[in-house]
């Protein structure tokens, strides 16, 4: 548990520092860590760096497509199609060890359906960008996935052994796409306009918020209306990891939040409170790395754990943890 929690603390870190600005790598990850220099950061990739533009999924995928080529730590996973015919890529990260090993962990897995303890690593799910608009989550992710598969570290090298991480880094590409459209076409290539009325911060409908037929897919985890949600869940199913992160955004005036929920008549009696317990106890970690970095944040006081067509709650409900984190927005 303690590997998993270092993960998600570094990467809520992360969603933080793209908050509207740019920053070097160091300001993210620290100046004591040691790259691989064969495997090129997002801004050697992208050609800028991150938080100065919005990235286009399609070169989210690109970039992803680079780190599995280069990176024995990496497998890249081509779970689906949206309706637009964008690749649903999930790169996943793990010792070389680990990685050649996955079509054996993955069946072990299945045990855990008898309700036995399987051998293998943690299994942890790391999902970004839900909502289309809610951009600094999948920017996090290049970032993300970056650290696992550049960093060499004794740190990193204990999480990869203990854990395999399946990084889904957009999970609405064709929202993601109108909305990256949208504020690449209106934003000045001079200087940076924080007034809340520029074109730029007001999105035109139907906004990048759901998906090609504008439906919102974090409510579509049980309904499984659409195809980025059947993808979704069957590699869900496949594998039923540990913990779940789910990464979103909230409105600009808002700082940070992470679980626990507001438990006044937001916690289900379907889910056992051993699970509510352990999303306390991650809440512990989380609020000392945010305030050795000195950030603001807050949690127990809004947003539902309940209803299980959500991302945060679909994990809940199939014997894992999931944990919901909300970025302020940095849109006007």
């Amino acid at each position: 548990m303690k590997q998993v929690i270092t993960i998600l603390v570094a990467t809520l870190a992360w969603v933080q520092g793209v908050h509207g600005q740019t920053e070097k790598l160091d300001y993210y990850f620290g100046d004591d860590i040691v790259f691989d220099e064969t495997i090129p950061s997002p801004e050697e990739f992208l050609g800028y760096p991150i938080g100065s533009r919005v990235t286009e999924h399609s070169r989210i995928n690109a970039y992803y497509e680079k780190l599995a080529e280069l990176s024995d730590r990496a497998h890249l996973l081509e779970i689906g199609r949206t309706h637009e015919n964008r690749k649903l890529l999930v790169l996943v990260v793990s010792s070389p060890e680990n990685i050649r090993n996955l079509d054996r962990y993955k069946e072990a897995r299945e045990v855990v359906r008898q309700g036995r303890k399987p051998d293998g690593p943690l299994i942890v799910f790391l999902g970004y960008a839900v909502h289309g608009n809610e951009i600094s989550a999948s920017e996090a992710a290049l970032l993300s996935a970056y650290y696992y598969t550049a960093a060499r570290t004794n740190r990193v090298q204990q999480q990869l052994e203990e854990g395999i991480y399946f990084i889904d880094p957009v999970r609405n590409p064709d929202g993601q796409e109108r909305f990256a459209s949208w504020i690449n076409s209106n934003t000045s290539v001079n200087s940076y306009n924080t007034s809340r009325y520029d074109r730029e911060h007001t999105e035109g409908w139907p906004r990048g918020r759901g998906n090609h037929y504008w439906f919102d897919l974090n409510r579509d985890w049980v309904n499984l209306v659409h195809p980025e949600s059947q993808a979704r869940v069957a590699l869900y199913q496949d594998w039923l990891p540990h913990v779940q992160a789910d990464h979103h955004e909230m409105g600009t005036n808002s700082t940070f939040f992470f679980e626990p929920t507001d438990p006044d008549g937001n916690e289900s009696r379907f889910v056992p409170q051993a699970t509510y317990e352990l999303n306390r106890r991650f809440a512990d970690y989380f609020a000392r790395a945010l305030d050795n970095i000195g950030s603001f944040y807050y949690t127990k006081e809004s947003f539902d754990n309940k209803n299980p067509n959500f991302g945060s709650t679909y994990p809940d409900y199939n014997g894992g943890v999931g944990i919901l984190f909300e970025q302020g927005s940095s849109r006007g």
